[in-house]
């Protein structure tokens, strides 16, 4: 028991440094402007899954991308059958740029789990 008190004093002193800290934004992806941030991956799959890779005009007409003012969409295929052993459509964002280490913020209303995901 000892022991575990001066590990939570370093974590709360840890937490008061970091809440005083100035981490400036570097890049911000809301609503259509994500779509500035990336594109969007058309080839074949690299791990030879069965997908088929949508180009964004096919994303969008297709319903598996949208977006508001602040929010932005990505949904995979539920409704149609696979075209000749393709594999549904799907999109798969590639950033335009490359990132490093830093702290990354994600503001994500839901995020799917399981097998495929």
């Amino acid at each position: 028991m000892p022991l575990v008190l001066p590990l939570l004093a370093g974590v709360f002193a840890a937490n008061t440094v970091l809440v005083n800290a100035q981490i400036p934004l570097y890049k911000s992806f809301v609503g259509k402007q994500f779509t500035d941030g990336f594109f969007f991956y058309t080839d074949r799959d690299p791990a030879n899954g069965v997908v088929n890779y949508v180009s964004q005009s096919t994303a969008e007409s297709d319903g598996l991308v949208s977006w508001t003012d602040s929010t932005f969409k990505m949904a995979a295929d539920s409704t149609k059958d696979s075209e000749s052993g393709k594999g549904r459509n799907s999109v798969r964002l590639v950033s335009r740029e490359e990132f490093g280490d830093g702290v990354y913020i994600f503001d994500v209303n839901h995020m799917p789990v399981g097998c495929g995901t």
